[in-house]
């Protein structure tokens, strides 16, 4: 099960990374998805974009895990709950 208050942190952590590096509009974008995404698990919804929000948050992911940045390169180990929590989606929205 995932803590809420640590997912919560490790999300801020991400969208603050993400606005640093690749920029406020990317930021917004990567929220929207996020939130959407939330809202397809918790109420059982599904869409044909699911996929979409979901690559655009795996890219952004690895955008920063490939650039040439301390904070970017140790990311990963940085947000184990985002990274469960998109599995999860993966398995489940599909």
């Amino acid at each position: 099960m995932i803590n809420l208050e640590i997912f919560r942190l490790e999300l801020n952590y991400l969208f603050s990374l993400i606005q640093t590096k690749l920029g406020e509009e990317e930021r917004g974008l990567t929220e929207v998805a996020f939130d959407i995404l939330m809202s397809y698990y918790i109420l059982g919804n599904n869409d044909e974009f699911v996929d979409e929000y979901l690559k655009r948050i795996n890219d952004n992911l690895s955008k920063l895990n490939h650039m040439e940045d301390l904070e970017c390169n140790r990311l990963s180990p940085n947000i184990p709950s985002i990274i469960k929590f998109l599995d999860i989606l993966k398995f489940e929205l599909k």
